[in-house]
């Protein structure tokens, strides 16, 4: 379990992408502020539309949005946005929007079958990642992120969304086949007693009902295009109004439904008890009134109450890292709900038979918000957070990605969320982050915490019939805590800063000119840096670190704090600082830092920034020599993790994970199942101990550094930080018991579903001679293959909802390779599918594998290569690579090389020799 040691960085990013609204009032009394270019505005002036926005509703209704955005440079996003969701069914229809939007994929007037996403394939796109839809309550959205590089391209694009939009086929076939695959999605998460009636419901499913659903509700004045990418305004925008002026079926432009909410004022409470539940959980939610932002005063007072929900956020993490807490986890969220009210929402995990005590403690903690507020610590946290968040709002650099603005104009369309454009918002941020105090953030908190109720949700094993988990109950926590006497949370005391106690710095003995602009320096202390300076991204900079060894070094009994040791340890804090401390010295720091302890060896990851880059390494000597030495943190983190680990490891899903994957590797005790005792048995002082054994070993180390930075500045800061990291001593790994398959393939099925459905694990595996042509190889037959099997076992036969299909091919420890092909399916079925994949795989070896998938990852692997060399992920991740497999650095070259072995004759050499039938073992979870 890895965990960023800047906790909240991952909550940062979210909010980034989203701009919410909620009720504002400007105050007049506010002065004008200054505007980029000199102009001033007042709190009481309308908020503007982003000047590079181009919106505009056509004579039919239907909305567009265009924009330039050239991150990624040579694509463009195009979402086709429908206001129209299971909401709009009515009771015989139930499933009828979600089926719609399936059917979009299997045929429309240019498109038949299952030639739109042939057709998508073939110029190198991936279904999933960047050919997708979703459908909620609300909406159906269709996303496409078309590339550039052919004019074509775009048009075709344009083209797929008229047709989403007017012209999908409903051909009966398809409409059968597709109730098979609908099924198996609806499989994945059904309890035991549900699948049945899906199946009942989707029988009553037929391609006219759903024609007449589709052209009620696909209307153009329910729609709206959106194109942020690559591209000319003017043309797209051109484009799209020829091609999307079409009238609506009754030839009229319509008002968009609606289905308000009521906002609670009552408790209401709802409660669900089932003794297979394996955890309570409790909600609390309440429900609010919406009002459109209009003004710039309105998008202060938004700003405001998302800084407070964000410190309630950081209030229920700290108290769930002390080990205090009478829940087991807890959160906080809020978001829009049927568009003209808010939700804000507490989710509570409690211990059976502790939902009550549970939930006490969380009124009593809504209570303390109320009366006292937020610390100093809690608010100079969460601002300097939104500081941080302000400082990645680089428009200019084209930092922003293109897929964050089209999901802002959904928002727009879908809510009326302002689009002020990021120049401004930057400006209305900065000035309402200044201005800020602790009363107005504890005021916003209040208003979010408002005293007028909302409704409970309980769902445990048990609790009903004993009349304990009853709202009259709930009723009488919430009125017990209004009363109860409390007292504020007091502010830790100052326990030092980042750079206190600095240790001796190291020197660079040497430093090397290597190919492809990388500079190789040897520290004092045994260290080799690898530096690689890029203008791929402005002031932006990747790290890794890579020493052999991993937990396959280890004694067996080890394995299990070796991998637990990064999520455990940061709650340990670093240094002399506790991790509540290093959460506020890092808050406003672009510094997100992992590592791990993984099978073969040590490794850490993270990005910076140029302007953080010293703080950054800072870190990673922390991290690595002076791990935190808060043991009740560590202890009540642990205690935390075992208690998740119970339910977790009695699932029948991990169960098989588990059951498998000790038959594959001939009862190896590193692949047998977690263990709570083992969790709970973990020692701090012997934990930490590993871990500076682990990283604190500089001469077995090499560091990456590529990204915007000047050489001889980043000299001083390795020198300074990751010169001054113990050598160590361990030496070249020794391989302890190390995963290795066990020969003779086979077939074991596991009863362990307690659903009607069965999952199969299809697994090539053996001990192979390693080499990077042969890996890379490997890795690119898994996503041909995959494609191929989806078109079968989904599309064909309708026999499931996804498959996966990975693949793995490793040197060290063991020189081994796996192919792996997982899917889910109705149990009557198993052998059906798991013959149709050995037949799909046995094509591969006789060479007669289809050469369209061949061409497909070609295609995919040529775009990839044209356009991931150019960035930080790319020489960081290749470069590790080399690293961890002993390769030169020429990375280049080999990825280059590796276009070419997308190849059907290259596939059939490796296949002969991989795949065959005494290397296949199939494993299969069964019905109990």
């Amino acid at each position: 379990m890895k965990r960023n040691l800047r906790g909240a960085f991952a909550s940062v990013m979210i909010l980034a992408l989203s701009t919410l609204s909620c009720v504002g009032t400007p105050d007049p009394r506010m002065a004008p502020t200054a505007l980029p270019g000199g102009s001033v505005y007042a709190q009481s002036d309308p908020l503007p539309l982003a000047p590079e926005l181009t919106k505009k509703v056509l004579p039919n209704g239907l909305t567009y949005y265009v924009r330039r955005n050239g991150n990624p440079g040579g694509r463009a996003v195009m979402f086709l946005i429908v206001n129209s969701g299971s909401t709009n069914e009515r009771g015989d229809q139930a499933g009828y929007a979600h089926f719609v939007e399936h059917m979009a994929f299997n045929g429309t007037t240019s498109f038949p079958e299952n030639e739109l996403v042939n057709y998508l394939r073939s110029i190198g796109m991936d279904f999933g990642a960047e050919i997708n839809a979703h459908t909620t309550r609300e909406e159906t959205l269709y996303t496409l992120q078309m590339p550039l590089n052919d004019p074509s391209f775009f048009d075709t694009g344009l083209k797929v969304l008229r047709e989403w939009a007017t012209e999908v086929s409903f051909d009966p076939v398809e409409v059968e086949k597709e109730k098979g695959v609908i099924i198996e999605e609806q499989r994945l998460g059904l309890g035991p007693d549900e699948t049945a009636r899906v199946r009942e419901i989707q029988g009553l499913l037929a391609g006219e009902g759903l024609k007449a659903f589709y052209r009620e509700h696909y209307r153009p004045d329910r729609m709206a295009v959106i194109v942020v990418g690559d591209i000319d305004v003017r043309s797209v925008s051109e484009k799209i109004e020829r091609e999307f002026s079409f009238a609506s079926v009754d030839g009229t432009v319509a008002a968009r439904p609606s289905f308000p909410v009521q906002p609670t004022t009552d408790l209401g409470f709802v409660a669900s008890f089932d003794g297979n539940f394996e955890r309570a959980i409790i909600t609390y939610r309440k429900i609010v009134p919406y009002i459109p932002e209009t003004a710039i005063g309105d998008y202060s007072t938004l700003l405001k109450l998302r800084v407070a929900a964000e410190a309630i956020r950081l209030r229920l993490s700290d108290i769930s890292r002390s080990g205090h807490a009478l829940w087991r986890d807890a959160y906080f969220d809020d978001d829009y709900f049927y568009g003209r009210t808010r939700l804000y929402s507490f989710t509570l995990t409690a211990s059976d038979g502790r939902e009550l005590e549970a939930f006490g403690g969380l009124a009593s903690e809504v209570e303390r918000l109320r009366r006292f507020g937020f610390t100093d610590s809690e608010f100079r946290r969460t601002v300097d957070l939104y500081r941080r968040w302000l400082g990645t709002l680089d428009v200019e650099d084209d930092d922003l990605k293109s897929f964050s603005f089209a999901e802002e104009y959904v928002r727009n369309f879908m809510y009326g969320e302002p689009v002020p454009g990021v120049v401004n918002e930057r400006v209305y941020i900065k000035d309402t982050l200044d201005a800020l105090t602790l009363d107005a953030l504890n005021e916003a908190g209040r208003t979010i915490l408002a005293e007028d109720e909302g409704f409970v949700a309980v769902r445990a094993k048990a609790g009903g019939g004993s009349g304990l988990l009853t709202e009259t109950a709930f009723e009488a926590v919430l009125r017990a805590a209004r009363t109860a006497v409390l007292s504020p949370v007091e502010n830790a005391g100052d326990e030092g800063g980042l750079f206190d106690s600095l240790p001796e710095p190291g020197t660079v003995v040497s430093q090397e000119k290597l190919p492809n602009n990388v500079v190789k320096l040897a520290l004092s202390n045994g260290a080799t840096v690898l530096l690689k300076q890029t203008s791929y991204d402005k002031d932006a900079i990747g790290f890794m670190a890579w020493s052999p060894g991993g937990y396959s070094a280890l004694p067996v009994e080890d394995q299990t704090a070796a991998s637990f040791a990064p999520s455990l340890m940061s709650a340990a804090g670093l240094g002399t600082m506790s991790a509540t401390r290093v959460d506020e010295l890092t808050a406003s720091l672009n510094a997100g830092l992992q590592w791990s302890i993984g099978e073969k060896g040590e490794i850490l990851v993270g990005k910076t920034t140029t302007k953080d880059f010293e703080s950054f390494l800072r870190l990673v000597y922390l991290t690595s020599a002076e791990p935190g030495r808060d043991s009740r943190a560590f202890y009540a983190a642990r205690d935390h993790l075992a208690e998740q680990i119970g339910p977790y490891v009695r699932d029948p899903g991990y169960r098989f994970e588990a059951a498998w994957s000790s038959n594959l590797f001939d009862g190896n005790p590193r692949a047998s199942s977690l263990d709570v005792a083992a969790v709970k048995g973990m020692d701090f002082e012997r934990t930490r101990d590993m871990v500076i054994s682990a990283l604190a070993d500089a001469s077995g180390f090499t560091y990456v550094i590529v990204g915007d930075f000047d050489l001889e500045t980043a000299r001083d800061f390795v020198a300074r930080h990751l010169g001054a990291i113990p050598s160590g001593s361990k030496g070249e790994p020794r391989w302890v018991e190390p995963l290795k398959t066990r020969e003779g393939g086979g077939r074991v099925d596991f009863p362990l579903s307690q659903q009607k459905r069965a999952s199969v694990r299809m697994v090539w595996s053996a001990p192979a001679v390693w080499s990077w042509r042969r890996e890379a190889t490997l890795g690119l037959m898994a996503p041909a293959l995959n494609n191929r099997l989806l078109d079968a076992l989904r599309e064909d036969l309708g026999g499931t909802y996804v498959v996966s299909t990975k693949a793995s091919f490793s040197r060290f420890p063991v020189e081994q390779y796996s192919l792996i092909v997982q899917f889910d399916t109705d149990p009557q079925r198993v052998d059906e599918m798991i013959a149709q994949v050995r037949s799909e795989v046995a094509t591969l070896a006789a060479g007669t594998f289809n050469p369209v998938y061949v061409s497909q990852i070609r295609t995919a692997a040529q775009r990839d290569y044209d356009g991931g060399t150019r960035t930080n992920d790319f020489w960081v991740k290749n470069l590790g690579n080399a690293l961890a497999n002993g390769l030169d650095l020429e990375v280049l070259g080999r990825a280059k090389e590796t276009l070419g072995f997308a190849d059907t004759k290259v596939f059939k050499a490796l296949a002969t020799e991989l795949l065959g039938e005494d290397r296949l073992f199939v494993y299969t979870m069964m019905p109990e």
